[in-house]
């Protein structure tokens, strides 16, 4: 029987809060600790690339999850975060750990939204391949640009493939002209895309049908190794964080997970 979504997070998240619940879950913690430093570097990368300034900004993370990126963007000394989540358990749990920012329980697919706010930075990591159907991912688009400011910078990730692909596990990955045909009926403009991944992640973005399959098998034989326990996954992250590292600064395109920077402009 198929779950809804607010279930299927709310199990993941209920028997442990930490990053493996919210990021790849077959490959434990210590795995998951190098995917999110890695999406912390090349944010960084990006913020800089695009001269966007978090301070005095105020800021809504879409499916915030642990609390990875409220914790950031407090270290960057925004204005103001709110949080939203699908997940009570999130939303209580965050409430505890950050008392002075604002966390909402809510569907970002919904048409039942109480936010009245508008923001500088809108930042939906990894969330909108959770959102299936195509009317609901319109809707979710569309509050997007609903709690926008003028000039609103959104950050948006996904692995962009040639086709969309429907994985397993509340996954519908789209392509880049899905993402530009929804988000220019929105009046939000894509500026730029860079790779997040390119080692650390599944390589399901090639185009090449041959070099995709071996990649892949490459990539699940070294993930098996990771899956045997939390010293081994420690280590493969370390030598795969360094070899994203060394890709990210001479390679523009990479065969997995990536970051659109968008703004709103209003017409």
């Amino acid at each position: 029987m198929n779950t809804s979504p607010k279930e299927y997070w709310e199990k993941r998240l209920r028997t442990n809060f930490g990053l493996s619940r919210v990021g790849y879950i077959d490959l434990g913690e210590k795995y998951n600790e190098w995917l999110y430093r890695a999406q912390l570097r090349n944010l960084e990368m990006i913020l800089e690339k695009n001269s966007i300034n978090v301070k005095g900004k105020n800021i809504l993370d879409i499916g915030c999850g642990t609390g990875f990126y409220i914790e950031y963007w407090s270290k960057r000394k925004a204005a103001s975060i709110t949080g939203l989540d699908i997940t009570e358990k999130s939303i209580m749990e965050l409430k505890v750990l950050f008392p002075k920012f604002s966390f909402i329980r809510a569907d970002i697919s919904s048409n039942k939204i109480n936010i009245k706010d508008k923001f500088d930075i809108i930042t939906p990591f990894a969330v909108l391949f959770h959102v299936i159907e195509e009317s609901k991912f319109e809707t979710a688009n569309k509050n997007i640009r609903k709690f926008s400011k003028e000039g609103c910078y959104i950050l948006i990730t996904d692995v962009f493939p040639a086709t969309c692909i429907h994985a397993p596990g509340h996954v519908y990955f789209r392509t880049l002209n899905r993402y530009r045909e929804v988000l220019n009926a929105n009046n939000i403009r894509i500026l730029d895309c860079r790779p997040i991944y390119y080692t650390m992640n599944e390589p399901v973005s090639i185009k090449n049908g041959i070099l995709k399959r071996m990649a892949r098998l490459m990539w699940r034989k070294l993930m098996a190794c990771v899956k045997k326990s939390e010293f081994l996954g420690n280590i493969m992250g370390a030598i795969l964080y360094s070899v994203d590292g060394a890709f990210y600064k001479s390679v523009s395109n990479g065969p997995s997970n990536k970051m659109l920077i968008c703004k709103y402009k209003d017409m």
